[in-house]
């Protein structure tokens, strides 16, 4: 009979059903004698990222330069760069590459 047939899922349970299911796993697959696992911090990973901002910080970039897209379906298309490291394009403001491509990649979809 599950645990959970009488009693909704909180915290204590969960930590039980993730002890129980890290044994299983460590009996089918058992750990190398010699192994010493490495946990990563995703916070401590995520500073090896470098940002627009970044560089305008280290005067590679500056407020005002023009972007323009180097992929052949978006030959052309410019945008420009915030001092703040925002990316204005076609007259709306993303704070970050990814946005702006998804929002240019987006817009080809709907007029192409």
């Amino acid at each position: 009979m599950s645990k959970t047939e009488h009693h909704d899922w909180d915290e204590e349970l969960i930590d039980d059903r993730t002890s129980e299911l890290i044994d299983a796993l460590l009996n089918v697959w058992p750990v190398p004698e010699d192994h010493h696992g490495k946990v990563v911090d995703p916070q401590t990973k995520a500073g090896d990222w470098v940002e627009l901002k970044h560089l305008i910080e280290a005067g590679l970039l500056s407020g005002g330069d023009s972007l323009s897209a180097t992929h052949r379906d978006f030959k052309g298309k410019e945008a420009m760069l915030t001092p703040d490291g925002a990316i204005e394009l076609d007259g709306k403001r993303y704070t970050s590459p990814s946005a702006a491509g998804h929002a240019l990649r987006k817009k080809r979809s709907r007029t192409g």
